[in-house]
């Protein structure tokens, strides 16, 4: 549980400097002159959340998965595997240019499973940023995260990481990932 609120944590804090940042009118990039943030609770997020940006990141994306840790999974083609209590699983799905929204599904547990997101690198998925999202449902059933496009037409292109947190028991599950 530290882990998840260490997360939340982050992506509340780097976006309150920022805005911050930018209420005085300076440049959002340029965050030196920014006060100190103390976060001491985090609320917690609603169970689906959307893009919390509305600018394309400032590092270009890997124009593939490349990281050894991460199984790729294709569009629309369903992933099924084992996860044990208390494992993380590591996944990535490429999504091509045009994509309007990516769906990200965990379905047939019998285990109360989170699943995370993170663009474009493994590090924002385990560690949360500006392209982090999640979904941590209370109980047993269906994790479903919709990532939805800010102001352009489409989501960003490149690969999406992707974190199956495991339960409190060992279960089977079924991940899929698909163009909206």
């Amino acid at each position: 549980m530290g882990s998840k609120a260490n997360r939340y944590a982050t992506a509340v804090g780097a976006c309150l400097v920022l805005l911050l940042a930018a209420c005085d009118g300076g440049d959002s990039t340029d965050v030196t002159e920014a006060p100190d943030v103390v976060v001491t609770t985090v609320a917690p997020a609603p169970a689906v959340t959307e893009s919390p940006v509305d600018e394309a990141p400032t590092t270009l994306p890997a124009e593939q998965c490349d990281d050894p840790e991460a199984t790729e999974i294709a569009l629309s083609d369903p992933h099924e595997a084992t996860i044990s209590q208390g494992e993380r699983m590591y996944f990535c799905v490429e999504v091509p240019a045009g994509v309007p929204s990516l769906t990200v599904s965990l379905t047939g547990t019998t285990s109360d499973l989170d699943v995370f997101v993170g663009y474009p690198d493994m590090e924002t998925v385990r560690s949360g940023g500006f392209t982090f999202w999640f979904s941590d449902e209370q109980g047993v059933g269906d994790e479903v995260l919709v990532i939805e496009p800010g102001l352009d037409d489409s989501i960003w292109v490149g690969p999406y990481y992707i974190e199956v947190d495991g339960g409190d028991a060992d279960t089977d599950f079924t991940l899929t990932a698909e163009a909206g």
